[in-house]
């Protein structure tokens, strides 16, 4: 691989062409699989994707934060006590066209522009346009990277891109574009924060002139950078107002009690969780480990996080919080795998320098192709170059469209996500009784109900002027008239005497599983700890 000093005027149009077309691929399987698994209502966390759904459509509407599609939270701009500054950002965005559909194809859209600092990463430590495919290669090719855009929408996401945006700009000359890379870091979530100075330190490189003079001052504009956020965080939304439990965070809180015996809980899932971080081609990070501590950091305080305490160590499932780890892997690949290609065409080498990068090269892709089709096909993904929509829909949706705009419709937990994109909606075995206790279904207009599910037929049916106005098996819209009070409500009080519970319906594909849904993974079972009997 000859890397001339001054390749052709063509040769950085030809690699920015080559990146874009890497770009348009991976948004399209990304959007394609994810707009499947909405269809079918199997994505990966269902009453999420349905809450921010609605969260974002009341902002966008009336530019107020409130939901009543799920019971408690905070509802504000930093829900559930999370303070993510893209959330107003993201926002303004849906308000154009909402949709669940839309929603998750901003958060795809944002995972996958991280390939534009990733490109800057490649040309950085390459010195060539040709690091700009090295960078787009490593960065979209990464597993990781897919999973967390398939991981519905959610906040701390942005994290990959804006984190990959940090470590490229600390290796910038201008201190205006550091400073840019910095505040960008801490966008995300509060947890980002104390990331963007551990980028600042681990991008020391030794081949700067007056190296330590910019490393200090990258560290110093990092660390005024993530002091005035945090007070601004702190004058804006106080931490004291509303709590929220992050696992990492509290993780770090256990590590630092000496009294509280750490234990790495995750450790069993290193080969098929974690190794999907660096995989196919992150081993070239082992070129470049100071870019990575960071990302190793996390990763051991994530495998402290007992079982069923808020993560998952699935890809099928609830995986986010890894996010801000995988810019750190994918930064020390880039870097890594640069300096591999420049070592391989060393002059010492003589004429086998002249082969050997383009051998690496070769089997870089060819390994990388095979492994990233297989892990593709196992996750049963939707190969699509261009965005698309599925044949398989569940039937939820077609009850939803004949409702007017004003209808407020109450429906299982399991189908929310087909009614979130109102500015009011409950579910009756949730937010319902805890929205408007006293109430009932009162509170709304429209009932859609499994029809086996006998006990909230009934309780539909006996509404004032209830009839079934639709049907889509196996499921009744039921519709009363407006305004009347809820009958039932008076026999119950504020709770029915037994929780409601929910019929639920999997749609199922040709073969089983409908395309673009994640197959069941499988975890560790929870230890069972030993109950002591009462006195």
């Amino acid at each position: 691989m000859v890397v001339s000093e001054r390749p052709p005027r063509w040769v950085p149009w030809a690699c920015v062409a080559g990146v874009v077309l890497l770009s348009v691929l991976f948004f399209g399987v990304a959007c394609s699989t994810s707009w499947a698994r909405i269809a079918v209502l199997n994505t990966v966390e269902p009453y999420g994707l349905a809450v921010h759904q609605q969260l974002l459509f009341n902002f966008a509407d009336s530019g107020t934060w409130f939901q009543t599609i799920h019971r408690g939270y905070v509802d504000s701009w930093a829900w559930s006590g999370h303070r993510a500054a893209t959330l107003p950002v993201v926002g303004l965005i849906y308000g154009l066209a909402p949709s669940p559909f839309f929603l998750t194809a901003i958060a795809i859209a944002a995972v996958t522009a991280g390939v534009v600092p990733a490109s800057g990463l490649g040309w950085q430590a390459l010195k060539h346009p040709a690091g700009m495919l090295l960078g787009a290669v490593l960065y979209l090719g990464c597993p990781a990277v897919l999973g967390l855009a398939l991981q519905d929408y959610q906040d701390l996401v942005f994290a990959l891109p804006l984190l990959l945006c940090t470590l490229w700009a600390m290796r910038a000359r201008a201190w205006w574009l550091v400073a840019i890379g910095a505040l960008a870091g801490c966008l995300p979530r509060e947890e980002c924060i104390p990331l963007v100075i551990a980028a600042a330190a681990v991008s020391f490189d030794p081949r700067w002139e007056r190296r330590w003079v910019r490393w200090g001052r990258n560290l110093a504009i990092a660390v005024a950078v993530a002091a005035a956020y945090t007070a601004l965080l702190a004058l804006v939304f106080p931490v004291g107002e509303h709590g929220y439990d992050v696992p990492v965070g509290n993780a770090f809180g256990g590590f630092l009690d000496p009294n509280q015996r750490l234990e790495l809980f995750g450790l069993q899932s290193l080969g098929s969780f974690y190794g999907l971080m660096w995989a196919p081609l992150g081993f070239a990070g082992l070129l470049a480990p100071l870019s990575a501590l960071p990302g190793v950091a996390l990763l051991l305080l994530h495998m402290t996080v007992p079982w069923g305490l808020g993560v998952d160590r699935v890809w099928g499932g609830h995986a986010h919080h890894v996010a801000p780890m995988v810019p750190f892997f994918v930064c020390a690949a880039v870097l890594g795998a640069a300096r591999l290609l420049q070592l391989a065409r060393h002059p010492r080498l003589g004429a086998a320098g002249r082969v050997l990068p383009w051998v690496l090269v070769a089997v870089g892709l060819g390994w990388g192709a095979v492994f990233d089709l297989g892990w593709a096909q196992r996750s049963n993904l939707v190969i699509r170059p261009l965005p698309a929509y599925p044949d398989l829909w569940h039937p939820a949706w077609q009850l939803v469209g004949a409702l007017p705009d004003s209808a407020v419709p109450i429906v299982p937990l399991e189908v929310s996500l087909v009614v979130s994109e109102r500015p009011r909606s409950y579910t009756f075995s949730e937010s319902l009784l805890d929205k408007a206790p006293q109430h009932g279904l009162a509170a709304g207009t429209h009932l859609i109900v499994h029809r086996d599910n006998t006990v909230v037929v009934d309780w539909g049916m006996a509404m004032p002027g209830a009839a079934v106005i639709g049907e889509a098996e196996p499921y009744l819209l039921i519709g009363w008239t407006p305004g009347v009070a809820d009958p039932t409500v008076a026999r119950w009080g504020r709770q029915p005497p037994e929780p409601l519970k929910t019929v639920v319906y999997r749609v199922e594909g040709p073969d089983g599983l409908p395309p673009g849904v994640h197959p069941p993974e499988s975890q560790p079972q929870l230890p069972v700890l030993p109950v002591e009997p009462p006195p």
